[in-house]
């Protein structure tokens, strides 16, 4: 990758040479590269003394200075100094305070001295002054849905009601309609894009138009008297459609709700 990069400086040295009036973006257009990137490079081969391959070489981003280390003698200081200036203190000093006290010890002048305090604490944690702190994790066994309800009534206070005066909801239907849905949708149009060969998904079933109609945009039509999908392409109804699914009968609310819970399941397995 380097020598491309390299051979694209070189392009640059040469264009700049053979056209020195075009500007940077048509440079940066020829090369196909960006105008920041012809700013940087033209600069630094127009500031050259000499130009020789090095001066198409990207230049190091190591740091030119290496972080100073702390010795170990200063480590001890500090961890010293921990244990010896609670009795001081009548309290475990903390690492500001142990700073402190390093820039002024006679004893440590000639040696490299921490400016951080997380540095402190670093070497604190390192030689055990400051222990780790284990969470232990007591997992509850949760219980099945449906079957408990937490309620969180807050400070109750003796013969409180929170809510004295609620108002009386209608009871549940001892039968529902689990197709009463169809009447809300009636007459409604549902666009899909059809797949290569010509069927699409609709709920959690397919529907096949037909090859004919592949990669097409079809409209489906609901009625809710015939309990069928009218696939509609380009104004004109092409194929009818028995929506499926569908109950065909009420249901208990019991046997409704149990019907529900397992469609939910369903769709959970299924995504």
């Amino acid at each position: 990758m380097d020598d491309v990069w390299e051979l694209d400086r070189i392009e640059l040295l040469n264009l700049m040479k053979k056209h020195p009036q075009w500007s940077i973006a048509r440079l940066a257009q020829t090369l196909n590269r960006s105008q920041s990137w012809v700013k940087k490079w033209r600069k630094r081969i127009r500031e050259a003394q000499h130009i020789t391959r090095d001066t198409f070489k990207s230049r190091s981003h190591a740091p030119k200075t290496r972080p100073k280390r702390v010795s170990k003698r200063v480590c001890m200081a500090i961890l010293s100094f921990r244990d010896q200036l609670q009795s001081v203190y009548n309290r475990v000093v903390g690492p500001k305070t142990i700073l402190y006290h390093l820039h002024i010890d006679p004893l440590l002048k000639d040696e490299y001295l921490p400016r951080s305090s997380y540095t402190v604490w670093g070497i604190l944690k390192a030689g055990g002054r400051i222990p780790t702190r284990v969470r232990e994790h007591h997992p509850v066994e949760r219980p099945a849905p449906m079957c408990h309800w937490e309620l969180d009534f807050g400070q109750v206070k003796d013969n409180y009601v929170a809510f004295p005066h609620l108002p009386k909801l209608p009871e549940l239907p001892h039968e529902v309609n689990p197709d009463a849905w169809l009447r809300y949708y009636d007459n409604r149009i549902f666009k899909r894009k059809l797949s290569d060969n010509g069927a699409t998904p609709i709920d959690r079933y397919g529907y096949r138009v037909g090859y004919e109609y592949a990669n097409k945009t079809v409209g489906f039509q609901l009625d809710a008297d015939m309990a069928c999908f009218y696939v509609i392409c380009d104004g004109k109804r092409v194929k009818e459609f028995e929506i499926q699914g569908l109950y065909g009968q009420s249901l208990s609310m019991t046997d409704y709700l149990v019907n529900m819970l397992e469609e939910a399941r369903n769709i959970k397995d299924e995504v």
